[in-house]
């Protein structure tokens, strides 16, 4: 088995699957930068700086050198779907709600970007590098965080999960089909059925 993760991942709401692994050459990956620190209580605090990516869910996934979207229906079998198909990057998280201040990660729920569909929702995990998440050991240390709800609206759920994933998103396991990896937020899989 590959090292795994506890990857930090906030998820408001889960539409659809998406189950490319490849990246596409269209558009570039641009990650928001995020900082938070780590500390013992011997040392004290150390800065520690990251950077945020979007679950693949999120990302425009097409058929390669076209604008077709890849829908697995269409395809004979995955490994083709995943040779034939890619995920785009996200060149400006903010117009998918998603930015970043200093230690500050802040999602919104609605966004309307001005070329593009209406977003809803979003699901992140904190990277160590461009293509590596962070890796959290937490057995006998304590994780903080403070979350503010203040304008949340009625109705809306915030949740913060810690999921078990390879650190590399799933290059290794997958045998060659996932050049993704977790500089496009693959990886991510949980026994439970989104509602």
């Amino acid at each position: 088995m590959s090292p795994a993760l506890l990857s930090t991942f906030v998820s408001v709401l889960l539409t659809n699957f998406v189950d490319a692994q490849r990246f596409g050459l269209e558009i570039p990956e641009v990650h928001p930068a995020l900082s938070w620190q780590k500390c013992t209580s011997s040392g004290g605090c150390t800065p520690q700086t990251g950077k945020v990516v979007l679950d693949a869910n999120w990302r425009w996934y097409h058929v390669n050198n076209a604008a077709t979207p890849c829908l697995e229906g269409i395809w004979p079998d995955e490994l083709r779907l995943n040779q034939g198909c890619g995920l785009e990057g996200i060149p400006s998280y903010s117009d998918l709600g998603v930015t970043t201040s200093g230690n500050a990660l802040r999602l919104q729920f609605f966004t309307s970007p001005g070329s593009g569909s209406p977003n809803v929702g979003s699901r992140v995990y904190l990277l160590a590098n461009d293509n590596t998440y962070a890796v959290f050991k937490p057995l006998a240390q304590e994780i903080a965080f403070d979350v503010d709800v203040s304008t949340l609206e009625c109705g809306i759920a915030v949740d913060i999960h810690f999921a078990e994933m390879a650190a590399d998103g799933g290059i290794v396991e997958s045998g060659g089909w996932n050049t993704a990896g977790a500089k496009y937020g693959t990886g991510y899989c949980a026994a439970q059925c989104e509602t």
